[in-house]
């Protein structure tokens, strides 16, 4: 869903809305496209449809907004277009571009070849881990994101913790910028900027610790994105 209002008496605004879901036996792509759950391998090859779920890329809610408005005060514009008020007061404009999104899945793993299938690799673990409680919490935390007090390691097995299942943390920012301009010729502007990026300094949560069998799972220990960023700047436009 999309809304639209096109340039007008100083006003422009763009908002969108997307509802969607996407299933799969397993994702391919590259960085954040794939999602954080991209990666993980086919738990067992002889039999792909158990990894049957939503896409590493899934995300359920995503809603955007741009707003820009130029009041109608300064030179050229319906009110006080001339005179040294003009000049101070004038030629104002304030942009705003808002993201919200759900989080994205990821799955949760073991070490080594609790499958007995011949294959180990250090970097790469393709089990994951049996389900034997509730993996949510009330309240989720970077110290315990997920309750790994719910699962336990196979032993010579794949595990039944499905793929998938968890998400990260929603994804929300706000960036945020005025500019004003000072008409120093016919053809010639100078115009101030100020600009504010995740201007609520909203922490975005990285993935929590995804090991089972590790002290450290469910844990976040890192954010994803940059904190608020502030920064000015001068343009000549000519």
């Amino acid at each position: 869903m999309k809304l639209d209002r096109r340039f007008a008496k100083g006003f422009n605004a763009l908002v969108s809305y997307t509802w969607s879901k996407s299933i799969d036996t397993g994702s391919s792509g590259y960085g954040n496209e794939n999602g954080p759950g991209g990666s993980s391998a086919v738990q067992d090859l002889q039999h792909p449809e158990n990894d049957r779920s939503v896409s590493s890329y899934d995300i359920p809610h995503f809603f955007t907004a741009s707003v820009n408005w130029e009041p109608p005060v300064g030179k050229g514009k319906p009110f006080l277009s001339h005179g040294p008020v003009s000049y101070i007061l004038g030629n104002w404009q304030t942009n705003l571009l808002a993201s919200f999104r759900s989080g994205q899945p990821y799955n949760l793993q073991v070490s080594g070849d609790v499958g007995n299938i011949g294959q180990f690799n250090s970097g790469y673990n393709y089990a994951r881990p049996n389900l034997i409680g509730d993996p949510h919490v009330d309240n989720p935390t970077a110290d315990r994101w997920f309750n790994p007090a719910a699962f336990s390691v196979p032993q010579f097995s794949f595990g039944n913790f499905g793929r998938n299942v968890l998400r990260s943390s929603h994804v929300s920012n706000v960036d945020f910028s005025v500019f004003k301009e000072f008409p120093v010729t016919e053809c010639i502007r100078l115009q101030f900027r100020s600009e504010f990026f995740n201007i609520f300094n909203h922490p975005q949560f990285d993935l929590p610790n995804t090991n089972i069998g590790t002290d450290v799972a469910g844990t976040i220990s890192g954010t994803v994105g940059t904190p608020r960023d502030i920064q000015f700047g001068l343009r000549i436009v000519f």
